[in-house]
């Protein structure tokens, strides 16, 4: 679904809109790495059963059906939860941070 979101909103729960980014692009990324998790996952029951039906030799091979994952957008969900204030983002300093180099910033679900 697409919908216009302002920058207004966004501004509510971060300081700037570049701040906003880099957290809901980091959550999206942490969503991505949970839905892959998933889907290795689902794929490793399928294989398991291809290789039981591949152990059976004698008998006729049917097809597996399984029914496809249809996982939402890593971005759309981070941006959700960042507007709905389910993000505490915190920033990590380096004890050495060389000149011009940004701290990191640490990203989690409420």
């Amino acid at each position: 679904m697409l919908y216009d979101i302002s920058l207004e909103e966004i501004e509510k729960h971060a300081e700037s809109v570049y701040e906003a980014v880099v957290v809901i692009a980091k959550r999206a990324r942490q969503i991505n790495d949970e839905q892959k998790r998933l889907v290795e996952m689902e794929m490793r029951e399928v294989m398991a059963e291809v290789k039981d039906d591949l152990l059976d030799d004698d008998q006729p091979r049917e097809p597996i059906h399984k029914p496809y994952m249809r996982l939402p957008k890593p971005t759309t969900l981070a941006l959700q939860e960042f507007l709905e204030g389910k993000l505490r983002y915190t920033y990590i300093e380096r004890e050495e941070e060389a000149p011009g180099e940004q701290s990191e910033t640490a990203v989690e679900k409420q």
